[in-house]
């Protein structure tokens, strides 16, 4: 059986600034063995995003929930096409919303990350800055997929069809979804010079299940906790909406890494060695 649960939490700067969440998330999990989600931030910069993020995300998954339910036999090939055609149905839908409002397709701009976990096995379609992680079988974790923008720093929305990624992991025990906002807090600046890049220790409070143990707990008690640690986030570790999505196969064995990886990363040496590096490569001074 797959577990799964999700929530969006509203951001400080949109409270600040009396603006509605723009992030949406959908779970389809009336199969335990098979669980589709999708997780969309609506750019902020656009009028109609919140909507844009609401319409994505339900249309994704109901499309690839229609087409799954179909298939008797899981093939890869299979899976990628309703995938793809979840995606387009999506912008389509958008682009219905957008023509019956008499409004411009810019101000509708949305990210869009979909994942269909059956036993071991992710498969994903991605556009935009959010991300996917997973803990594997070896019990690393990882990002699966990296975030879209130009030369300027703009985010790669769902009409840049182009820029659409699809792909496929096995020897998955679980995943994790998030918003740009949350993405960051687990690629923080200092360890941009480190060989492991995640803050493992913060990623396995959502996605190791040794730690978790979400079938001995169960979904609502995981949850709670979860929404809890996010919501006391302060302003400086992120102050944009926040969605999480969390899908967890209870069934996969995992052979876990030394104990020394999941510990918190030492900051009293990997702090001022970035510092310094910063500095050589800048020719600045770095001021906190």
């Amino acid at each position: 059986m797959i577990y799964s649960y999700g929530f969006s939490q509203i951001g400080i700067y949109h409270q600040k600034n009396n603006t509605v969440c723009q992030d949406s998330y959908f779970i389809d999990n009336t199969n335990n063995n098979c669980i589709i989600a999708a997780i969309a931030d609506g750019l902020g910069s656009e009028k109609y995003t919140d909507v844009a993020s609401r319409i994505a995300v339900r249309t994704a998954v109901d499309v690839c929930s229609y087409n799954m339910s179909s298939i008797s036999t899981f093939d890869d090939e299979q899976i990628y096409s309703i995938i793809k055609k979840s995606f387009k149905a999506a912008l389509s839908a958008i682009k219905t919303e957008v023509n019956r409002n008499n409004h411009s397709i810019n101000e509708y701009d949305t990210t869009l990350d979909l994942a269909i976990f059956i036993e071991d096995s992710l498969y994903y379609g991605h556009v935009g800055d959010s991300g996917i992680l997973v803990m594997n079988i070896e019990g690393k974790i990882f990002p699966v997929t990296k975030q879209q923008n130009d030369e300027y720093g703009h985010v790669y929305p769902l009409v840049f069809e182009n820029k659409w990624k699809f792909g496929l992991i096995k020897g998955v025990s679980s995943v994790l979804m998030v918003t740009d906002g949350m993405l960051k807090t687990f690629f923080p600046a200092y360890l941009l010079y480190e060989e492991e890049k995640v803050h493992i220790a913060l990623a396995r409070n959502f996605i190791d299940n040794s730690f978790v143990r979400i079938e001995r707990n169960g979904v609502d008690k995981v949850k709670k906790a979860i929404e809890k640690f996010v919501a006391n986030y302060s302003e400086e570790q992120c102050d944009d909406d926040k969605t999480v999505v969390v899908l967890i196969n209870p069934s996969v064995v995992v052979n876990r890494q030394p104990d020394e990886y999941y510990n918190e990363p030492n900051w009293e040496i990997i702090i001022p060695k970035w510092k310094e590096r910063y500095e050589k490569e800048t020719g600045r001074r770095y001021i906190e």
